[in-house]
């Protein structure tokens, strides 16, 4: 068992939760009970979250997307629901969201070319002064195809490829969740392959104008990586269960 206050202030330290602007409040969102037992970890703050946090008899959620973005003038719908559900639980939420992304240990972008062992990684995805990708090499050439399988294995998805470039692939450009922002980027640097969850028509235009091939293995599924490495991270600190939870 451990003290709400002392994993928030892990946490806020461990992630340095105020080191880049966001949309939403990061950190605690939600206050219920003092004392933790179990943790639940997610990337998203879905109804099957909550559910599923309840079920397991978790004390705290730490998702990576956020139950409460823009400020709110009314608390209604579909989030008033998901308020109520926490609160009768008395049953805490910890949002960390772009700090986690920019992160050097818990990027879900470093990890996945971790996994999928790039090397001679180099920071990628310029934003605002913050970097939120990862570029690398592969130690082999390999087709399209061939990368879309590897992914697909590493991260359990469904990726879909668009062939705009290059049959060989050596160099990897990767940016988590909704990355087209770095289309550019990747091709001004040289990637035969930019690899993302989601981007707009317009950014996936612009990777066929550049000759770019392009592989949306899922924005979900391209964000669990860093969650479950936190996951670790505060097992290892405090000695209380933490699991990860599908939403």
């Amino acid at each position: 068992m451990v003290e709400l206050k002392d994993v928030v202030d892990f946490l806020d330290k461990e992630i340095q939760i105020e080191s880049v602007s966001d949309r939403c409040q990061n950190g605690l969102q939600i206050q219920g009970k003092k004392d933790v037992n179990k943790i639940a970890l997610s990337v998203d703050m879905s109804l099957n979250t909550i559910r599923e946090a309840i079920k397991r008899q978790c004390d705290l959620i730490i998702s990576h997307h956020a139950l409460i973005w823009d400020p709110q003038k009314v608390l209604k719908g579909l989030l008033s629901r998901k308020i109520r559900i926490l609160m009768k639980n008395d049953l805490s939420v910890y949002t960390a969201h772009l700090p986690l992304d920019v992160h050097k240990k818990y990027s879900h972008s470093k990890l996945m070319a971790d996994e999928l062992g790039l090397y001679g990684t180099n920071r990628l995805g310029k934003s605002e002064g913050e970097y939120y990708g990862f570029s690398g090499n592969i130690r082999k050439k390999m087709s399209l195809e061939e990368v879309k399988k590897m992914i697909d294995t590493k991260l359990n998805a469904k990726s879909r490829i668009y062939a705009y470039g290059t049959k060989e692939i050596s160099s990897i450009g990767i940016v988590s969740g909704g990355g087209g922002f770095a289309v550019e980027e990747a091709a001004e640097k040289g990637m035969d392959c930019f690899i993302t969850g989601e981007m707009k028509h317009s950014d996936l235009l612009a990777a066929k104008d550049l000759k770019l091939n392009v592989v949306l293995a899922g924005h979900y599924e391209t964000e669990k990586l860093g969650m479950i490495k936190l996951s670790h991270s505060i097992t290892k600190k405090f000695k209380i269960q933490c699991v990860f939870v599908e939403s």
